[in-house]
């Protein structure tokens, strides 16, 4: 966040990453997330791996016909979209949040945080092809006018909390999903000493999926989500 790459469509400006296996999808949980802020409005790309001129579609988060737009491809050629139906401002920031579900074969899109739309999607899961990732541009076409910031991609589909804290109520937060304005007190009333074994233990304002380090104070910890375990980084006490 606050390291936006301002792209320029007369230009043909866009960034690039080849093919490679993080990259690719499958069936599979994902979520791809970003920020973006147009100079104007006309058909652009933002993020994905699309090649139309190769038949090699596999996955595209657009700006056309007037909102935003998830598409998935599972042939390559065939495809479903997932459309936004929200209203878009030039020269506003955006976050959107795009994910397939492998469970309920739907892809789905979100703007600014607000309801999702979902679309019915293969049970095949995503076409697997070897388009490159690319942030403003599809196949040399629909060249992005304006800016792009906090590009993320999770092969798991983010919950509504994660979404939340990244949305940050439109001022944007970056991963890992932490508040680095903890307190023992108010977050952790129930730890007594450092090293204390929590089982389904729910924090007030806080949660991870991950193995997140928090510190609140000058007390720093890790929090371990599976096993709700506590164990203390760089101090003296011990399990």
């Amino acid at each position: 966040i606050n390291y936006a790459q301002q792209f320029i469509s007369a230009n043909l400006q866009y960034l690039f990453i080849n093919d490679n296996e993080s990259l690719s999808m499958g069936n599979i949980d994902f979520t791809l997330c970003t920020w973006v802020r147009f100079d104007t409005l006309e058909n652009q790309a933002i993020i994905g791996k699309w090649n139309t001129a190769t038949s090699n579609r596999e996955y595209l988060i657009s700006y056309d016909a007037n909102q935003f737009k998830f598409y998935g491809s599972f042939t390559g050629a065939e495809y479903v979209e997932a459309d936004s139906g929200s209203s878009v401002s030039a020269s506003t920031w955006h976050f959107i949040a795009a994910w397939h579900d492998s469970k309920l074969d739907t892809i789905n899109i979100t703007v600014d945080n607000g309801l999702s739309a979902s679309a019915a999607f293969s049970p095949n899961g995503i076409y697997d092809g070897t388009a490159k990732f690319s942030i403003g541009e599809t196949a040399n076409v629909w060249f992005l006018n304006g800016q792009v910031d906090g590009v993320g991609i999770w092969k798991k589909k983010l919950p509504a909390d994660e979404l939340s804290f990244l949305y940050n109520s439109g001022s944007g937060r970056d991963y890992p999903f932490l508040n680095p304005q903890l307190s023992i007190s108010t977050d952790f009333p129930n730890i007594t000493s450092v090293g204390k074994y929590l089982k389904n233990y729910t924090l007030n304002r806080w949660r991870s999926s991950d193995l997140d380090r928090v510190s609140p104070g000058t007390l720093s910890l890790v929090l371990d989500n599976q096993n709700g375990l506590f164990l203390p980084l760089n101090t003296s006490s011990s399990l």
